[in-house]
């Protein structure tokens, strides 16, 4: 019996390397069934008393070794006018105050900002708990990745469950992040979510595949999340959202699956066939996208390790791709990176001018303040006309810019 458990538990191990939420911010212009509020188009009244923006800096950077503080910062910040363009997180133990917090924030010309947020501790309400900051005027702007590590467990649990220590020391879930203009409590998202387990015997391809063949008309999925609650409770989510100031309800195709060895391949089949990635999870060897069938020409995917920047993001623009989003890495117990994360390039017809990227590294390795000389520069390159497109880490926090 006990090496039955072990068998399994090694299973698991082999799973649980790393889980890493696919295009948190995909750049993708081409699927955008429900995309981030405007908050301009909101008709409710402005708020009064905003601060004159005249003499504020056009952009902010935020970092933090404390989420609470993260959080207040935003708040500080955005009723300012300051809104999150790109958040991430990166580090260990989120309990252990081991996980660092970055955002980039751009001015608003017209409105401030509010922000909360909510972890997914039991993934059966996570729903609930999304629609109730929803009846407040919230929507979901980013999702970070977290784990909970704990050092001590009991020499009964070592006897009775001897799988691999990782398996007994962590649990994961996500960190929603949530915006809403300063003041204001109009609902104007809907979430649902649909859950898969993973484990022995189970398909949870096959439970979210039906589940979004059947989804309820003018939701759409975003973002998929990963759970794990015990030793053996692994399960994999998707996010879906409806926008109740858009009454199109129009029924797109959407296209969920898992695969360990040809993950690029099976993407650009798909992609052949007119879909294009819209997220996914990765979740040690097994990989889960999400693709939407889109009208338009055909995508070709190139899957570029992130640390490996330095050495062949130009090789992949020069040869024609253009950079379309990021596979954000998992936060493991081990403080020093975060795990697997992945560029994502795109090959289309489409003839249109090339972007122009650079790379800027905020922080070193292992250091949870950011450097006065990069954020300078950072700020210089703004005022250039580049934009943020994301943050990722290598040995240290680096922005990539686009212009």
């Amino acid at each position: 019996m006990k090496s039955e458990k072990f068998e399994f538990g090694l299973c698991l191990f082999i799973l649980l390397i790393g889980s890493i939420p696919l295009f948190a911010q995909s750049g993708n212009k081409n699927v955008q069934a429900s995309p981030t509020p405007s908050v301009n188009a909101t008709p409710e009244k402005k708020v009064e008393n905003l601060p004159d923006k005249k003499n504020l800096e056009k952009d902010q950077f935020v970092l933090s070794e404390d989420f609470y503080t993260f959080i207040n910062e935003l708040n500080r910040l955005g009723k300012l006018g300051y809104r999150v363009e790109k958040a991430f997180n990166y580090g260990g133990d989120m309990a252990s105050n081991l996980q660092r917090f970055a955002a980039v924030l751009r001015l608003d010309a017209e409105d401030a900002f509010e922000y909360d947020w909510l972890t997914s501790p039991n993934r059966r309400f996570i729903e609930s708990r999304l629609n109730a900051k929803a009846a407040l005027g919230y929507y979901v702007t980013h999702i970070l990745p977290v784990t909970g590590c704990f050092e001590k467990e009991s020499e009964t649990d070592k006897i009775e469950f001897p799988a691999p220590e990782i398996m007994r020391k962590l649990t994961k879930g996500d960190l929603f992040l949530l915006e809403k203009r300063l003041g204001s409590s109009e609902r104007i998202k809907e979430y649902k979510v649909f859950t898969g387990k993973i484990g022995v015997g189970k398909s949870p391809t096959t439970e979210l595949q039906t589940a979004l063949d059947n989804a309820p008309a003018g939701f759409h999925p975003f973002k998929v999340l990963f759970n794990k609650t015990g030793t053996f409770d692994f399960a994999v989510s998707v996010l879906l959202e409806k926008d109740l100031r858009n009454e199109n309800t129009e029924k797109i195709q959407y296209k969920f699956f898992k695969d360990i060895n040809g993950f690029e391949k099976e993407i650009n089949s798909l992609a052949q066939n007119g879909f294009q990635l819209v997220a996914g999870r990765r979740i040690g060897l097994i990989k889960f996208a999400l693709l939407a069938k889109v009208p338009g020409d055909a995508v070709s995917y190139i899957l570029l390790d992130a640390d490996k920047y330095q050495k062949e993001f130009d090789k992949k623009v020069s040869s024609g791709n253009i950079y379309k989003g990021m596979f954000l890495g998992d936060t493991s117990c081990d403080e020093a990176a975060t795990i697997g994360a992945k560029l994502v390039f795109a090959q289309t017809a489409e003839k249109s001018a090339k972007p122009v990227y650079k790379f800027l590294k905020l922080t070193r390795k292992n250091s949870p303040q950011s450097d006065d000389a990069a954020i300078a520069e950072l700020k210089k390159l703004l005022t250039e006309n580049f934009t943020v497109r994301d943050i990722f880490y290598a040995d240290g926090a680096v922005l990539i810019l686009e212009k």
